[in-house]
C-alpha cells in the first residue's frame, strides 16, 4: 500500500484535498481522527485525550493498511498531533518520534495557509498561530528528512497541482504505467 499524507495547519484544505485525491485516483481516504474525536468529546481536552487521538490515528492507519493494496490518502500525520501536544502541554509522548521517522518512505503534501481560515466549532488556531504551526510542520518534515511537496493557492489550484504531483510520484514508483 502507498500512503500519501496531506499535512498543514487548520483550515488549509487538507480534508477537501485528501478526499478529492482519493476519489480522483480511486484510492482510500482516511479522515483525521482528531477532528472526529473533538466533535464527539468537545470541551477541555487533556494530555491523555490527545494521546488517545494519536494512538487511534496510528491504529486506524494500520487497520486500513492490513487489507488494502492501493493508494491511501491520509488527512494529517502524527507531525500535526506532535505539535498539538507541544503547543498545549510543551511535551509529547516520545514514541511518536519513532512513528514519525517511519514517514520517510511516504509521500507528503503540505498545504500552505494562504486560503481564508474558516471557523467551524472545532478549529482554534487562526492568524499568527496558524502561520507558526505551518512553519513548525515544515521544519519537522525537513529535520526528519521527509520529502514533501507544497500546495498553495485556491482549492481548485491545489487540486490540480496535487493531482499532477501525485501522478508523477506514482509513475516514479511504477504504480501506474
Amino acid at each position: 500500500m502507498i500512503k500519501i499524507y496531506i499535512e498543514g495547519a487548520e483550515s488549509t484544505g487538507k480534508s477537501t484535498l485528501a478526499e478529492h485525491l482519493a476519489h480522483y485516483f480511486g484510492g482510500r481516504f482516511l479522515p483525521e481522527y482528531g477532528r472526529i474525536y473533538l466533535q464527539q468529546h468537545w470541551g477541555k481536552i487533556n494530555y491523555s485525550d490527545i494521546e488517545t487521538i494519536a494512538e487511534m490515528q496510528v491504529s486506524l492507519e494500520k487497520l486500513h493498511a492490513a487489507d488494502y493494496k492501493g493508494v491511501m490518502f491520509i488527512d494529517v500525520s502524527l507531525i500535526n498531533t506532535k505539535h498539538w501536544f507541544l503547543h498545549s502541554f510543551h511535551k509529547y509522548p516520545m514514541w511518536m518520534d519513532f512513528e514519525i521517522n517511519q514517514y520517510k518512505e511516504n509521500c507528503f503534501l503540505l498545504c500552505e495557509p494562504d486560503i481564508p481560515w474558516i471557523a467551524d466549532g472545532v478549529r482554534q488556531n487562526d492568524g499568527d498561530m496558524r502561520l507558526e504551526l505551518h512553519e513548525k510542520y515544515r521544519q519537522t518534515l525537513l529535520s526528519n528528512t521527509i520529502s514533501f511537496f507544497t500546495v498553495s493557492g485556491s482549492i481548485e489550484k491545489r487540486e490540480k497541482v496535487a493531482i499532477d504531483y501525485v501522478s508523477a510520484y506514482l509513475q516514479s514508483i511504477k504504480v501506474f504505467s
